[in-house]
């Protein structure tokens, strides 16, 4: 099992009320395998995965990625691992403004102290549609241009599982095809993937399907 999460629980205070912003979630990727996760706003996903990738510490329940536990680890040990082994697309615009697109790519290089690799992030800036703009700055870009440059960044490391929040989020229809089909190119070279999207036509991509409802992760037939 690539990664395994039991009982994962994280709570806020809302008005003077705790509420489960993820309750009791239970899930286990294989290697390979290829995990949508469907909800409403609110229900949980970000959270979830903000916990999957280390970025955010579960109130209570465990999370092993390739044997490791990762709710026993320190900050410094979380953002190695995490560096190496973890490509994570976040929700939103995440570049560093005063960086080039193609710095932003190379940044999880720069790092994990591993220099070069430019013609990998010329390749991946190709590949997700913008080589055209490795010299551009964030502030000159699209939303899709932008999250377009957040996954080529997310792919710079050859991770063992990618973990991606609405992947397609600002993306115009044929664009939304483009990344899809880079999804399932990583996929097919043995990439785990877990994304959470509101994008119906990933769901073919996926061997597996869960919903968020109110924090709890339901198992859904595809």
């Amino acid at each position: 099992m690539l990664l395994e999460t039991k009982g994962l629980s994280k709570s806020y205070e809302r008005r003077g009320e705790r509420f489960f912003a993820v309750d009791n979630a239970c899930l286990q990727a294989e290697a390979g395998s290829f995990i949508c996760i469907t909800g409403e706003s609110g229900s949980g996903k970000s959270t979830l995965l903000n916990m999957l990738t280390g970025l955010l510490r579960a109130d209570s329940g465990g999370i092993w990625l390739d044997g490791i536990d990762l709710c026993a680890l320190a900050d410094a040990e979380l953002t190695g691992l995490r560096s190496r082994d973890i490509g994570y697309i976040p929700q939103g615009n995440s570049l560093l403004y005063n960086f080039s697109v193609l710095d932003n790519v190379m940044l999880p290089r720069h790092l994990a102290h591993k220099e070069g690799k430019k013609d990998a992030a010329r390749e991946l800036l190709a590949k997700t549609g913008i080589a055209h703009l490795e010299n551009a700055f964030p502030r000159s870009l699209s939303g899709g241009e932008a999250r377009r440059a957040a996954i080529a960044r997310s792919l710079i490391m050859s991770p063992k599982i990618l973990i991606a929040d609405e992947p397609t989020s600002d993306l115009d229809p044929r664009n939304t095809e483009e990344i899809i089909r880079l999804f399932e190119e990583v996929h097919n070279q043995g990439v785990t993937i877990i994304a959470a999207t509101h994008e119906r036509q990933i769901l073919p991509c996926a061997d597996r399907h869960f919903v968020m409802y109110n924090g709890k992760l339901l198992n859904h037939p595809l």
